[in-house]
């Protein structure tokens, strides 16, 4: 049998929003949702059949890991936000995000082993592009 992953590894998702999980093999998996930070199961389901899905409202935001009881090397992560100026970054570690209203903010990144890291002060203007480098303790 292959190694079945979860697809996409890391996503994001907003409040207000539904979040699907579907099983798209003929084996047995469960849709195991953790609150990352907490550890606290938020629904465990399972899909017993390829097709098989479940949906939730996603209400809060933060992490949340998922895993699959049957199989313990599958495992993701969709990380819940309230507003809309997100996004993932490229292989190479670059992102963009457009739209931004001009304004003072702080830009955080999360990464599944390296934690969080942020830096502050960072002024958008109108029409302008501001470059940062983000780096991770110990990276």
């Amino acid at each position: 049998m292959r190694n079945v992953l979860l697809s996409p590894h890391v996503t994001v998702g907003f409040t207000g929003n539904d979040f699907v999980l579907r099983n798209e093999d003929p084996v047995l998996h469960t849709g195991h949702i953790y609150s990352y930070i907490r550890g606290k199961t938020m629904f465990n389901i399972a899909l017993p059949e390829k097709g098989s899905e479940i949906s939730k409202t996603l209400t809060k935001p933060g992490v949340m890991e998922l895993n699959c009881d049957c199989h313990p090397w599958m495992k993701g992560f969709v990380y819940v936000f309230d507003h809309p100026y997100v996004t993932i970054t490229d292989e190479n570690g670059r992102f963009v995000i457009d739209d931004i209203p001009p304004g003072v903010y702080t830009v955080e990144a999360w990464h599944e082993s390296l934690g969080t890291t942020s830096i502050s002060e960072i002024n958008v203007q109108s029409a302008k592009t501001v470059a940062i480098k983000l780096k991770f303790a110990g990276k």
